[in-house]
């Protein structure tokens, strides 16, 4: 799936162009490419243009690109205009579920629509110079050397976890890097639902283990089971005042 990147001269907005027909894969490689570009940072605007693009993804791939989505630009809107056939039934899926996890991205049948709406997106929340400059030292704080391999991704977001027979899918919340004082750490949060409640977990691993998948996921998954075993003692601890 071939692609490209360009960028406008003031750096405001960002175009990812894919065409061609897409693998998962390929589609992770193209947006791990935003991330690492070196117009890329936080508050910017991105416009993935996928009108020439035909790719289907699985109902998993819909569920990892979301979590993409909702945790690799933080502050940016997104719009993505694809078209009818080809792409865009998946988009809306995608940019529908991204949102509900706090994403600022829509699906669009043209680029002068997606345009439109990054312009008025963009527009409402312009951050001063200052603003700018604080997101810009976070965006490479974040993203310098910390890309999350698509097939681990994947195993998170697809993971779920037991407790007392109740099912609770992971979502990968945000994974960032500290270079400056811990370059070979990187910090890894998830969340899930128990007991009608958002939990929330957070674990550090070393950058170089990145594509350790086993190692990087047990160490994600004891996590949130130290969480929800708290979450569980608090539970039965009120259930057990209210039956006296």
């Amino acid at each position: 799936m071939p692609f490209e990147i360009s960028a406008t001269a003031d750096l405001t907005l960002l175009t990812l162009r894919v065409h061609g027909c897409g693998t998962a894969e390929e589609g992770q490689r193209a947006l791990h490419a935003v991330q690492t570009h070196a117009a890329y940072s936080q508050g910017v605007a991105i416009l993935i243009d996928a009108l020439d693009l035909v790719y289907t993804p699985s109902a998993s791939e819909v569920r990892v690109f979301a979590g993409f989505f909702a945790t690799a630009f933080p502050c940016s809107p997104v719009a993505v205009a694809a078209s009818p056939g080809g792409f865009y039934e998946a988009a809306v899926e995608i940019t529908a579920l991204s949102v509900a996890r706090g994403a600022v991205v829509a699906p669009f049948t043209s680029r002068s629509a997606a345009l439109a709406w990054l312009a008025m997106a963009f527009g409402a929340d312009l951050p001063t110079d200052l603003d700018r400059d604080a997101l810009t030292a976070a965006a490479r704080r974040v993203h310098d050397d910390v890309v999350i391999p698509y097939t681990l991704r994947e195993r998170i977001e697809t993971t779920r976890v037991d407790v007392d027979g109740h099912d609770c899918p992971l979502r990968l919340d945000s994974a960032s890097g500290r270079p400056v004082f811990e370059p070979e750490v990187a910090e890894f949060t998830v969340s899930t639902e128990y007991g009608g409640s958002p939990r929330r977990a957070t674990v550090d691993v070393r950058v170089s283990s990145l594509d350790d998948e086993e190692y990087v996921l047990s160490a994600v998954v004891t996590a949130m089971r130290v969480v929800l075993a708290g979450a569980r003692t608090n539970l039965s601890a009120t259930a057990s005042t209210v039956r006296h």
